[in-house]
């Protein structure tokens, strides 16, 4: 079964996330908040064409706008941009 690697930006961002909403609503909620993500990365791994390759990046707009309608937080940006591979 392919894998989704979570690049470092990523990784860093659940965490900060997690840590957010552990201390801003509760632990319960943050534990969600992780399930839920991993479990889209396991639906991205059986199912790679769900998700959509970008060449977006942060730095190319100077409008400030979003590509898709999509909020630009860090969590999306870079948890979005995992690769996944047939390892």
């Amino acid at each position: 079964m392919p894998q989704v690697y979570k690049r470092a930006a990523a990784r860093r961002d659940l965490i900060e996330h997690y840590v957010y909403l552990a201390e801003n609503a509760d632990e319960e909620t943050a534990d969600r908040f992780l399930t839920e993500a991993e479990q889209t990365f396991v639906e991205l791994a059986r199912r790679p064409e769900i998700g959509r390759f970008s060449t977006y990046s942060p730095d190319s707009r100077t409008d400030g706008s979003h590509s898709a309608g999509y909020s630009a937080t860090p969590a999306l940006r870079s948890t979005l941009s995992c690769r996944s591979t047939s390892a």
